[in-house]
């Protein structure tokens, strides 16, 4: 986990899957740096093993709901209570946001790993039911669904994907670099923020 302020960053090592110490954790973070202003959800895990849906296990499962769902949606739980509780009399100036990478299997089947799909889906409607929540507050909410990204999680599945691109699945024509994201996305969202923030 990577904590950044205007700065400084430090990493903390932590399991998302452990509910029970998201809130030392959050406490950690605010006695270090102050209120948090913005999450990124990113974690995530995918099957265990890639088959048939009637062969995926409980292990499995639990592990990716564990991670996926569970862990993400109760830290940001508790992050929003904290950004909550930080502007008790509703007065924050500082723009706060939550953002939830999800992924495009949150729509799109993956008949292969039944378990990472089912929790992204839920993901994406939890996503959404904290922006309904938060947004009278003005702690804005946004979900991204990443398509191929060449990871250490597609790997596995590298040759299926080099098909399905070369055969004109992807419009782009070439799978996603998370070099690119790290590049472009961090302005583009900045843009975004600076023109919600100029709206607000």
């Amino acid at each position: 986990m990577s904590v950044r302020s205007d700065s400084e960053q430090d990493n903390l090592c932590g399991d998302i899957s452990s509910v029970d110490a998201h809130a030392k954790l959050i406490e950690d973070i605010c006695g270090q740096l102050g209120p948090i202003h913005c999450l990124v959800n990113n974690a995530g895990v995918t099957s265990m093993v890639r088959g048939d849906l009637l062969d995926v296990t409980v292990e499995s499962f639990d592990r990716c709901v564990g991670t996926n769902l569970r862990g993400t949606f109760f830290l940001t739980q508790a992050v929003a209570r904290s950004m909550l509780t930080a502007d008790a009399s509703g007065n924050q100036s500082l723009y706060r946001s939550i953002v939830t990478i999800t992924s495009v299997n949150a729509e799109v089947l993956g008949l292969n790993r039944a378990d990472y799909c089912i929790t992204k889906a839920a993901l994406s409607m939890a996503s959404k039911l904290f922006a309904a929540k938060l947004a009278s507050s003005r702690i804005h909410v946004f979900e991204l669904r990443p398509g191929i990204i060449r990871t250490d999680m597609t790997a596995p599945a590298q040759e299926k994907y080099d098909r399905y691109i070369d055969e004109g699945g992807i419009p782009l024509g070439h799978w996603g670099d998370p070099a690119m994201s790290q590049s472009v996305w961090p302005r583009s969202l900045a843009a975004c923020f600076r023109l919600q923030r100029a709206r607000c």
